[in-house]
């Protein structure tokens, strides 16, 4: 992406823009539809003194 903006193609940067923009939205999704706490054991502490 960097490369077609140096040499200034703006119909190829726009591309890869969008396709990165893409993986990016697409790699959040995954990762929100894991549960990272699900064997997580919570404990209850005591008063704070």
């Amino acid at each position: 992406m960097l490369g077609a903006i140096r040499d200034r193609d703006v119909a190829r940067a726009d591309t890869l823009a969008h396709a990165h923009t893409r993986q990016l939205r697409d790699n959040f999704i995954q990762f929100m539809k894991k549960n990272y706490v699900k064997d997580a054991q919570l404990v209850t502490l005591g008063p704070a003194d």
